[in-house]
Order: structure tokens, then C-alpha cells, then sequence
């Protein structure tokens, strides 16, 4: 599907004509897996800001690239460039254990069932991840 939807888009590697029409694709995605098999430059991540307008309190959207993509090289006053990582740990939250006690006094760390657990971790989610996610 992925690859689909990438042939679907612009190849900005080559100049805009009949044979390549100035199109693009717009996914929005949580999905780890699905950021992992898409290019770099091909990745942009929203957040909203809350900025002053004539006075007015509002939100809007920032969007933020990778570093080494043709964005981050490119001419512009400011440029929103997010790391990788902090791009994956959004996508993966880490669980946050709890301190327990037993009843010898014994403490242990176990996960809160109540915290979202990291997609890359659930057993049900593996064969749908790529190798590369996987370890091998």
C-alpha cells in the first residue's frame, strides 16, 4: 500500500511534467511500522502551537521535518527540524512501572495496567512490524 501511495506522489528527484505531475499524498499515521518503511524526506510531524494573533489567542499547526532532508537544506527563515528519536519515542511510549510491595516487604517493579504500552512490545502487533523493528 505504501509503495502505491509513494507512486501515486511528485518524484521531486525528477523535473515536473507529463510524465511526472506535481501531486502529493498525505497520510496520517501513529503507526511505528509505517514510519519506518517511508523516507525521511517524506516525513513531516504536526503539532499544534498556540501563538498570538492581533491580540487573539490561537492554535495552530507547526510542521517539523527530519534533519538531512531536502527540507532542512532548503532556503527559509525558520526551520522546525525534529529529531528521529523524539519522533519515535511518540510513536512507542515507554511504559511506566509501579513500585509494589509484598507482604514479607519485598518491593518490585511491575507495569501500571493502566499505561499504554510501547506498539513495538505487544505480541499481537509483531508480524505485522517490519525485520528491521523486529530485531533480525
Amino acid at each position: 500500500m505504501l509503495q502505491l501511495l509513494q507512486d501515486i506522489a511528485t518524484d521531486t528527484s525528477a523535473p515536473v511534467g507529463p510524465d511526472n505531475p506535481l501531486r502529493q499524498v498525505i497520510v496520517n499515521t501513529h503507526s511505528p511500522a509505517v514510519v519506518s518503511q517511508v523516507p525521511d524526506d517524506s516525513l513531516l510531524v504536526a503539532e499544534t502551537q498556540e501563538t498570538l494573533y492581533d491580540g487573539w489567542r490561537c492554535q495552530r499547526v507547526c510542521f517539523s521535518y527530519l534533519s538531512d532532508t531536502w527540507r532542512a537544506k532548503a532556503p527559509q527563515e525558520e526551520h522546525h527540524i525534529v529529531p528521529k528519536g523524539k519522533l519515535l519515542a511518540y510513536l512507542n511510549p515507554v511504559v511506566s512501572a509501579e513500585i509494589e510491595s509484598d507482604d514479607n516487604g519485598l518491593s518490585s517493579e511491575k507495569p501500571s495496567p493502566s499505561k499504554i504500552r510501547r506498539v513495538i512490545d505487544r505480541p499481537d502487533l509483531q508480524l505485522l512490524l517490519p525485520l528491521a523493528w523486529q530485531g533480525i
